[in-house]
């Protein structure tokens, strides 16, 4: 009876945890897709000054909004799973070299510590090409805004 018991609270257990699975993965990929770009709008509505914090980019978000542009994913959710540094240099971010698909910062990251997004959508491999496309005098100072 025992062996049977434990099968079913671990077979039980297997379903809740591929349910969850396949229901939050996506979620957390199109939250990381929405959150790089998000922040390449922000860069380019700004003159590539980082955001500063939540209000900076919830900003942002709004004026998408009104220009009729879908990021992808609700502002409540891209704040719910994403976490930013805040702190990064916005020109330090372009001189960065990424090669061999290693990527040389983390500003764009989930909180549950995984790392999951779309093939060819990694926010900060987006925000890194980005970068690389615009013009050294785009950076002349990399100022706050909020």
């Amino acid at each position: 009876m025992l062996i049977v018991a434990t099968l079913i609270i671990a077979s039980v257990t297997g379903v809740v945890f591929l349910v969850n699975e396949a229901t939050q993965r996506p979620q957390d990929a199109y939250a990381m897709q929405a959150a790089g770009e998000l922040v390449i709008a922000h860069l380019k509505l700004h003159t590539n000054q980082r955001p500063r914090n939540w209000h900076g980019l919830s900003e942002t978000f709004a004026a998408l909004q009104r220009a009729h542009v879908s990021v992808g994913s609700p502002l409540e959710q891209i704040q719910q799973r994403i976490e930013f540094d805040w702190n990064a240099d916005v020109s330090e971010l372009k001189r960065s070299a990424f090669t061999n698909g290693v990527r040389p910062f983390r500003v764009v990251k989930l909180r549950n510590g995984r790392n999951t997004h779309w093939v060819g959508v990694e926010p900060n491999a987006m925000i890194w090409q980005y970068l690389q496309s615009t013009s050294p005098m785009d950076f002349v100072t990399n100022s706050i805004v909020e």
